[in-house]
This record gives structure tokens, sequence and C-alpha cells, in this order.
């Protein structure tokens, strides 16, 4: 999850956090906090869980303590920290990637940017590849291309 908005963390950034949390426990998958202004990731899993009373809030703890949710910088994730970066859009420049082709070639970090902007420019023109989720260019909110995308990837070889 990439942060998009100004300033410091905001309930936003704590229900996309939350949300995210029960997708990835369910899915057997990572959270990558990009960007995010935070250094205290224990923190911010307790306010989100708290504050959002959100379903997945309740399995923040245990990515955290699994090592299933961290912290990473732009430059980082750009460069291959968490897995080859795609970016989530849906306007892939180029055509939309098939993730089948990155099945065998290891870890994949699907980046996403919270609110109604996307991707910053720096994210898309930094990722070779991008990824069109609907198959028509349908914009989705976050949330849902987060279960949807969580789906896809639990179903590849």
């Amino acid at each position: 999850l990439v942060d998009t908005y100004e300033g410091a963390i905001g309930m936003a950034h704590m229900r996309a956090l939350a949300r995210a949390a029960g997708v990835a426990f369910g899915f057997g998958l990572k959270i990558a906090l990009v960007g995010w202004p935070t250094l205290d990731l224990k923190d911010l899993c307790e306010k989100a869980e708290k504050e959002t009373r959100t379903a997945g809030g309740n399995h923040l703890q245990s990515l955290l303590e699994n090592g299933r949710l961290s912290l990473h910088s732009v430059e980082d994730i750009l460069a291959g920290s968490s897995g080859h970066p795609i970016a989530t859009t849906h306007q892939p420049a180029g055509g939309s990637v098939d993730l089948q082709a990155f099945s065998a070639s290891g870890r994949l970090c699907m980046l996403m940017g919270l609110g109604r902007q996307g991707l910053p420019k720096r994210i898309m023109n930094g990722c070779n590849d991008h990824f069109e989720l609907t198959g028509i260019g349908a914009s989705l909110e976050t949330a849902v291309a987060m279960g949807a995308i969580a789906q896809r990837l639990s179903q590849l070889d």
C-alpha cells in the first residue's frame, strides 16, 4: 500500500491497513507499507485495530509478529526489496501484464495507491510492469481491488 495522502497518519490509512490485514491473513500474503509517515508499526497496528473496528484489524498483531507487515521507502520497493514491483492501475502503460507469467519467477509486489489519485507518477514510471485487473479499465475502490488481486495471486501456480 503506497501512501498518497499528505501529512500524518489518518483514519483513511488505518482503515486501509485494517482491510488489507484481513485480505493478507485470509490469502497468506504480506503487506508492504510504502512511504507511510510512521516508524512505529506496533503503535500503528494497535491504533488501527482499536479505532477502525474493521474485521481485518484483529489480524494486524499476528501479521506484524510473523514478519508479514513491513515499512519500505519508495526507492527500496522499486529496487525489488519486497519482490518484483508491479504497478496496479486501470490505465496500464503498454497494456497489462499477465501475472501468470511471473508465477515461477519468485515474489511479486503489487503496488496500490491509497485514495482516488492512485499511484504517483514516480512509482508508475519506476515500474516496468503495470497490471489492470478488470480487463476493461474500470477503476475500483482500494479495498475491492485488494481483495480481487489477492484472489488472483492465490490462483497463481
